[in-house]
């Protein structure tokens, strides 16, 4: 599962579960995906097991950019179940 977000200051909630993970086996965590319609309502929900990050690519930041910075986080995981709601 490939996940992209903004990177926000002082945000260092990804990197801290990629760097736990190569210490700890239970560092893997359940995960729950929802995807919003235009309105804000959930339209699928994605529930996945034992999840842990296997790659974490993050924005070189430019202070002179007014790009916003993203980061893009790869996750594995034993299992995953879907819901159209």
């Amino acid at each position: 599962i490939s996940l992209k977000r903004g990177v926000f200051r002082n945000d260092s909630e990804s990197y801290d579960w990629f760097k736990a993970i190569r210490t700890d086996d239970q560092a893997r965590r359940n995960i729950t995906i929802t995807m919003l319609d235009s309105n804000n309502n959930p339209t699928i929900v994605w529930r996945v097991q034992n999840a842990w990050v296997s790659k974490l690519s993050t924005p070189s930041l430019n202070s002179g950019s007014s790009e916003a910075a993203i980061e893009t986080m790869d996750v594995v995981c034993e299992s995953y179940s879907m819901e159209i709601l």
